[in-house]
């Protein structure tokens, strides 16, 4: 027996319903389980739509637009030996078809279980195949937080945002402390705007955190909108200089030499700074009241425009990131040899290149997108923590760095001046000051990861 459904109509035949939502089979052996003594002469089945679900029973998330009931009434039948199945058809506004699950309403617990019930995923349908009789549905998990893990995610949000406060700031000072008459090379100049631009948004996300909680009310108008730019701008500068990291980190291992350009630094520094200001003014210009309250912080209101400007923005630099992090770690394996002695140093060096490479590229940024369209908390709180703790962090691996280039200082005391003096793209002759274009060797990769 096939049974089609509709929001409106079930029927036994097709043709009375032009485009079934869903299409129940029952298998022939269907009452093949019953004793022949104890059945009745006659079976009677009862099918039911509904459209949206009773209030009084509870719903953990949404449920699909049909609800679909069959009841046996003169009999028990259960723990089928052929499973029926029911083929949901997935219409386009469920978009979260990839995480549904199906479900019958237990009424003795007045909740939705998947006992019984196995689901399989196809490209437009979802097919339930059950063994018992009850009120089914397609369950699609609950994108909204729960407002016990909301408190704690924006508690360790807060948390981790003043510990990368406290040592992004260290890091600056310490910086400035002891190279204030010493020249710095672009990598850790390059690496101090990251740290910057992560002291700038942890501080700014404290304060739209801290206005959010004193409530409107006591708010000078135009403050919370002002903050959510500002919070915006900041979050997308790290985003930038992320992915200007990812450039510098390309042209520093992977092409070696013919890579100078005049005024560098500063050209970086235009475009880590100045694109996210140009971003930030196009939608404030569009409309103002993008920014405001929303969410227990100061941020973005429209929907639209944070996947717009946001979650597109940081799209184009993980895609970029993630390319170069490839192209990197395989240039490193290739500088590493087995036979050598160094070995086991260089496969630690290695493997705190890696850590500090997903740090400063940002690549766990990326798994933000693993809990879209359904909440995975574990993934949230590794997000959370993750992401709230990047400064501290990038303190880690920049006092990692500063320690691995002091042993090689050491090293190489009293060594001849000559075999030294390699810059990023050319080789630098100390008598004249003239450069000399070289082909790339093994070596002066080696020599760049080094300073890496």
């Amino acid at each position: 027996m096939k049974v089609y459904v509709s929001a409106t109509k079930i029927s036994f035949n097709i043709a009375e319903i032009l485009n079934p939502e869903l299409k129940v089979n029952l298998p022939p052996d269907l009452l093949s389980g019953l004793k022949r003594r104890h059945a009745p002469d006659m079976v009677k089945f009862i099918f039911s739509v509904f459209k949206t679900s009773p209030p009084n029973w509870t719903v953990e998330g949404q449920l699909g637009k049909i609800l679909f009931g069959i009841e046996v009434e003169n009999i028990t039948i259960s723990h089928l030996s052929t499973p029926f199945n029911m083929t949901f058809k997935h219409k386009s506004e469920l978009q979260e078809k990839e995480n549904t699950t199906c479900v019958y309403h237990n009424q003795s617990r007045g909740e939705w279980v998947i006992d019984g019930c196995h689901t399989l995923r196809l490209t437009n349908q979802t097919i339930c195949s059950c063994d018992h009789f009850s009120f089914f549905a397609l369950m699609i998990p609950d994108v909204k937080l729960s407002e016990v893990h909301a408190r704690t995610l924006s508690v360790l949000t807060c948390v981790g945002g003043a510990i990368s406060v406290f040592f992004c700031t260290i890091t600056l000072l310490t910086h400035c402390f002891q190279h204030s008459r010493k020249s710095t090379d672009h990598a850790m100049l390059v690496h101090l705007q990251l740290v910057a631009s992560l002291l700038l948004l942890n501080l700014l996300l404290l304060a739209s955190v801290g206005l959010a909680f004193v409530g409107p009310a006591y708010m000078a108008p135009g403050l919370c909108p002002a903050v959510a730019a500002l919070l915006h701008y900041s979050l997308l500068c790290c985003f930038t200089w992320m992915g200007l990291e990812a450039l510098h980190l390309y042209r520093l291992l992977v092409l070696v030499y013919n890579t100078y350009m005049r005024h560098y630094l500063l050209k970086l520094s235009l475009l880590g700074w100045g694109v996210p200001a140009l971003v930030v003014s196009i939608v404030a210009a569009v409309s103002t009241d993008f920014y405001g309250l929303n969410n227990r912080m100061c941020w973005i209101k429209d929907s639209g425009v944070q996947y717009g400007s946001v979650v597109a923005y940081l799209i184009v630099v993980l895609l970029f990131n993630s390319t170069i992090f490839v192209i990197v770690i395989t240039t490193m394996l290739k500088l590493r040899s087995v036979t050598s002695p160094q070995g086991k140093r260089q496969s630690r060096n290695i493997t705190c290149s890696v850590l500090g490479l997903t740090c400063i590229l940002g690549l766990t940024w990326g798994m933000g997108f693993f809990s879209m369209g359904y909440t995975n908390y574990i993934i949230l709180y590794i997000f959370t923590i993750l992401n709230s703790l990047q400064g501290f962090f990038l303190f880690l691996w920049l006092c990692v760095k500063r320690l691995r280039g002091a042993e090689q200082s050491s090293m190489t005391t009293g060594q001849s001046l000559s075999t030294h003096i390699l810059s990023v793209g050319s080789e630098v002759w100390p008598s004249s000051g003239r450069t000399r274009q070289s082909v790339p060797q093994e070596g002066a990769i080696a020599d760049n990861t080094s300073k890496f």
